[in-house]
């Protein structure tokens, strides 16, 4: 999975699905989100109230558009409770649920959104990074048909970030995080001997 980073429409190459977090009834990103219902007369704005989403944790919503030349845009739930729901926590669950709608939609590109330009707190960014990339993983080691095993899906995530060289840096340390954490999980997944 590469990492890019981002901060203006343009930086985005074209059929790259949006996701923007959610706490409650607040978009946390509000001058993007601003910004992409002035760009589609407000139908953003509109489709998330008729669907009621409130932001909850885990919860992911697609808001699909009949005209195909709207971006793919995508609500996640950052709202819960709990004395151990850190804010790196709650963006790690956040991004393994949006990870998982990708799947299923067959999304291959996303660009995170985050409050202002350059989120204040690195943690952030790569707790969704983590969130990203452990919730592709698969134990297909020992799949007969090559039809049956799947890869990682998203190939191109985009994070919002003014300074590319600090998403490189974020990027090694989610690397070797997650491969750790696959290995572990390979292990646990192989038959006993």
């Amino acid at each position: 999975m590469k990492y890019t980073a981002w901060q203006q429409w343009e930086d985005l190459e074209p059929g790259v699905a949006l996701a923007f977090f959610v706490r409650g009834n607040r978009v946390l990103d509000r001058e993007r989100w601003a910004d992409l219902n002035a760009r589609w007369e407000g139908r953003p704005e509109r489709l998330r109230k008729r669907r009621g989403f409130r932001g909850t944790l885990g919860r992911v919503l697609r808001l699909d558009f009949p005209d195909t030349s709207f971006p793919e845009v995508y609500l996640v739930g950052m709202k819960g409770d709990g004395p151990f729901l850190t804010a790196p926590e709650a963006w790690r669950r956040g991004c393994a649920s949006l990870a998982r709608v990708l799947f299923e939609h067959r999304i291959r590109r996303v660009a995170l959104t985050a409050p202002g330009p350059d989120p204040p707190n690195p943690s952030l960014l790569l707790a969704g990074m983590e969130g990203l990339a452990l919730a592709q993983y698969r134990f297909d080691r020992y799949q007969t048909s090559p039809g049956r095993k799947r890869g990682a899906l998203l190939n191109r995530v985009y994070l919002p970030a003014r300074n590319p060289a600090r998403i490189a840096d974020l990027a090694a340390t989610a690397k070797v995080l997650v491969e750790a954490v696959h290995t572990a999980r390979d292990l646990v997944n192989e038959p006993a001997r």
